[in-house]
């Protein structure tokens, strides 16, 4: 009682005495003395009580507020992980510098930061709270620019304490994704479960860390075998929780397919189908649809990914049952974005299945579900997303390129591809950039195959060398492999067309390069490809070079192709090959003079026409026709059958008649140049002037095409009308004087035509003026 009288007694001098200070000041200072005075006394009440003070609710919190230190920020191209000091973590901090600590030492190249700040709220578990806390979360990683922040609270039972842990990670274009894992409660911190957590937690870092390095452009094998290795020794431990399990097996289902980018691809990615079918088994579609939904569509990934590479199409039709299971329980008006993400793989499915069989049905479904997508996801809301399903619109229209609108399938593909480099640009999705452009490259070879002008082509192959830029040997050796095969089919093009042999030779090079990567063992498919675009090149190289060598090498490269190629597995390559095989059988029959190699190709070719009755549309019936007619005539060639010339004319003019109504006028001009061709063999035998004038006109309409973009074809055109000319100037004066005064104008045209380009050309057989060679 004495104590607190003294403490009273104490306090009203002291309030006395600063009465009597205050009035004092105030009569000679006035209100700004007071304030002055005030502020003094509120400083120095401070400074006495500072240990006091400091306790009291709120200051403690402003206090911190002004004594941490500045958030960390890192610079571009650096993998930065934020470790946030521990919520309820009454050790001051200790528990994030063991999580920081722990995190570095199972985790290389990776730079971990302490983020001296709490994220609260998740303890009180309200909506109010729990959303609170992600939002801070996500704004430390966007103000820091760092690619992972982890973060998380401190439960305490009795004595024992457990950890709930959160992960968040920064998205491609900057921004934060919201709780991409959470690692659950349960997991008490003893010594073996801790060192279980934090394996868990390496893991999907390091699987981060892995697409960062991606994105930076750098080989990714040394790290990527290390985890996948550390995966399978992790699912030994036989007491990993179940739930912990499967992430371990999730994580190295998707390392296991970056890894079948470099070797071993049809085991690993078989592989990776298991694990994902293990993670299917231990859900229960009853207890936790979501999650079973999920296990299906990871599932369906996988079969899809294993389904391109293999040969049979097992695989597909799998991973189309698979997502269509997981949008019985992802629907529309329930699941909104799963609903979006599923779709979309059964879209990819549909179009992989459709293409291969030549079948328009699941692909116009795809593209049906597809716009479906498309009325829920915008440009402005969802720009990753809407890119995607524009993406996979363009691919879809480029399957449907043999269909009989192609022509404007292939613009429409066109346009929407372009639309996709708004948003995947090349800084900021290099991968899904450098995608876009290889289909892009492909989108205008396809339309350059049915123009006159090699202008596509040329744009074409620019495409590609962009897309190779980011698409590496070192990096993803089978998509590299994918765009440098299309870019050496598009050099052979453009060989086909230029009097350049170095174009054809560096198509040739090209696709031996690949061959050094893609084995039938690692991906038949793909193999396949490369080795039947290798023996169109040498089959076109044969006509440059002559001799036997490259013609019996090609044809025994498409024996080797078409054994695993069939109708059956692929009927889509099925038609392709078996076109460069007859084509191949013809040119080294004719060369050999094997009239057995000549009727293969003629029952290769029928075989296909039969098919494509049934599967195909006019525009690729009409390229067999064609073939068929060549064959013909080549058995003409060497047997010198009258029936052969006739059957290749009506060949050539059905070809002619089916080109027409599809509207392409260089392959018109090729059906055009055959025609002309047998025409003047029918004159030189028969003396007919029908047949001279005929072959004449046929041959000038093609030249007059052909001078426009394929050089090397306007030469040979060139070299036909002389042949003509000389058989014309056989037949009597008054009709060699008719056809020539006929086609008088045109004959002028090819003859300076000649000249210019190295052509011998017969002017005493044209009458009319010297051609005006400055012209």
């Amino acid at each position: 009682m004495m104590r607190e009288y003294n403490l009273n007694s104490i306090q009203q001098n002291i309030d006395f005495l600063l009465q009597k200070v205050k009035d004092l000041v105030e009569a000679h200072f006035g209100l700004p003395g007071v304030i002055v005075l005030s502020v003094v006394m509120t400083l120095l009440f401070l400074w006495i009580f500072w240990k006091q003070v400091v306790k009291v609710p709120g200051v403690s919190w402003l206090v911190g507020v002004f004594k941490r230190a500045p958030l960390p920020l890192f610079e571009p191209g650096v993998f930065g992980v934020l470790v946030a000091d521990l919520e309820n973590d009454s050790k001051n901090g200790a528990g994030a510098s063991g999580l920081r600590s722990s995190i570095a030492s199972k985790t290389e190249g990776v730079t971990v930061v302490r983020l001296n700040r709490r994220i609260d709220g998740m303890g009180k578990g309200t909506p109010s709270s729990v959303a609170k806390a992600q939002k801070n979360a996500h704004r430390y990683l966007e103000k820091t620019q760092a690619q992972v922040l982890v973060w998380g609270l401190v439960h305490t039972a009795g004595k024992e304490k457990e950890l709930e842990l959160f992960i968040d990670h920064l998205g491609e274009k900057g921004e934060a994704k919201p709780k991409p894992f959470r690692y659950e409660k349960g997991i008490f911190i003893k010594e073996e479960f801790y060192s279980d957590m934090i394996n868990v937690l390496a893991m999907t870092i390091t699987s981060r860390y892995t697409m960062f390095q991606e994105l930076q452009k750098q080989e990714m094998v040394s790290l990527v075998e290390p985890h996948a290795k550390a995966c399978r020794e992790f699912l030994r431990n036989e007491y990993l929780p179940p739930s912990r399990r499967a992430d371990v097996r999730q994580h190295l289902a998707k390392t296991l397919c970056t890894l079948a980018q470099h070797t071993d691809t049809i085991r690993l990615l078989g592989e990776a189908v298991e694990l994902q079918k293990a993670n299917l088994a231990e859900v229960s579609r009853d207890d936790d649809p979501e999650r079973w939904a999920q296990a299906q569509d990871s599932l369906g990934v996988a079969l899809l990914e294993l389904g391109r590479q293999e040969i049979e199409q097992d695989r597909l039709k799998e991973a189309v049952a698979a997502f269509s299971t997981a949008l019985e329980i992802r629907t529309r008006d329930t699941l909104l974005v799963p609903w979006v993400v599923t779709q979309t793989h059964l879209a990819q499915a549909l179009i992989e299945l459709g293409g291969r069989n030549l079948e328009y049905a699941p692909i116009n479904a795809a593209i049906n579900l597809l716009r479906e997508v498309l009325e829920d996801i915008t440009l402005e809301q969802h720009p990753e997303e809407w890119a995607t399903i524009k993406f996979l619109l363009g691919t879809a229209n480029i399957v449907q390129r043999f269909s009989d609108e192609s022509e404007s399938i292939l613009a429409d593909a066109y346009r929407v591809l372009q639309e996709v480099f708004a948003v995947w640009t090349r800084e900021r999705h290099p991968q899904q950039w450098a995608n876009s452009k290889h289909e892009l490259g492909v989108i205008l070879r396809n339309i350059g195959a049915r123009d006159v002008s090699i202008n596509r082509f040329e744009e074409s192959a620019q495409a590609l060398r962009g897309a190779l830029e980011v698409r590496t040997r070192a990096r993803v050796p089978l998509e590299w492999a994918e765009s440098n095969n299309a870019l050496g089919e598009t050099l052979y093009r453009l060989g086909e067309r230029e009097v350049d042999n170095k174009l054809l030779l560096d198509a040739l090079t090209t696709h031996q390069e690949v061959l050094e990567v893609v084995t039938p063992e690692m991906a038949p498919r793909q193999w396949a490809l490369t080795l039947a675009l290798l023996a169109r090149v040498r089959d076109d190289l044969s006509y440059r070079f002559g001799g036997e060598e490259l013609p019996r090498e090609s044809v025994e490269n498409f024996r080797q192709v078409l054994l695993v190629v069939t109708k059956d597995n692929d009927a889509a390559r099925w038609h392709s090959f078996g076109h460069w095989f007859a084509h191949a059988l013809r040119r080294c029959g004719e060369v050999t003079k094997d009239a057995i190699l000549l009727d293969e190709a003629l029952s290769v070719c029928n075989e296909l026409i039969k098919h494509q009755e049934i599967k195909l549309c006019q525009f690729a019936l009409a390229h067999n026709v064609m073939l068929s007619g060549d064959i013909l005539w080549t058995r003409y060639v060497v047997s010198n059958s009258v029936r052969d010339m006739e059957d290749a004319l009506v060949a050539n003019k059905s070809a002619l008649e089916l080109f027409k109504a599809y509207g392409s006028e260089y392959l018109q001009a090729w059906a055009t140049l055959n025609i002309g061709t047998i025409y003047e063999a029918k004159a030189s035998r028969k003396q007919s002037k029908r047949s001279i004038e005929t072959s004449i006109r046929a041959l000038l309409e093609a030249w007059n095409v052909f001078r426009e973009g394929n050089l090397y074809v306007a030469k040979h055109c060139c070299d036909k009308i002389v042949t003509a000319l000389h058989i014309l100037a056989t037949y009597p004066n008054d009709v060699h004087l008719a056809v020539i005064e006929k086609y008088q104008s045109e004959l002028n045209k090819a003859r300076v035509w000649a000249f210019h380009n190295h052509v011998d050309f017969p002017w005493e057989l044209v009458m009319g003026p010297e051609p005006d060679t400055d012209s």
